[in-house]
């Protein structure tokens, strides 16, 4: 039994001949011939199946890596914006506060001007906040 066989795949083929050690005619030499050419193809067929068998698992698992690339890129960019959306929120809390110490150290703060500049400023912030 010989091997018929590429770079992946090695599949015994049985080249032996029934005529082995005689002289043939030629309509026995185009039998064993045509025999061989049958055991071939029949090779071929089970090296394409297989062929395509690894074919579609290749492209499964490459699938299934693309998939987790793309998931594990969206995860890291939502956390990405979460957290930019974290610190511009904090900065603009901070940007509002600093407004209001300002508009309010204009005021006494005993005084009527102070609390409704002081009302005024919650009401803005209700507003900003409700949206």
């Amino acid at each position: 039994v010989n091997t018929f066989s590429s770079s992946f795949f090695h599949i015994p083929v049985d080249f032996s001949s029934p005529y082995e050690g005689q002289l043939l005619t030629a309509d026995e030499k185009v039998v064993e011939l045509s025999q061989l050419v049958e055991k071939l193809a029949a090779g071929l067929e089970t090296m394409e199946a297989e062929k395509s068998s690894l074919e579609s698992l290749l492209h499964e698992k490459l699938e299934r890596m693309v998939q987790a690339e793309v998931e594990g890129r969206l995860r890291r960019y939502r956390l990405e914006v979460q957290r930019w959306r974290a610190n511009n929120t904090l900065a603009e809390i901070k940007a509002r506060t600093s407004d209001w110490v300002l508009q309010l150290s204009r005021f006494n703060s005993n005084t009527p001007e102070f609390h409704e500049e002081l009302a005024t400023l919650i009401q803005r912030e209700r507003e900003l906040v409700e949206g």
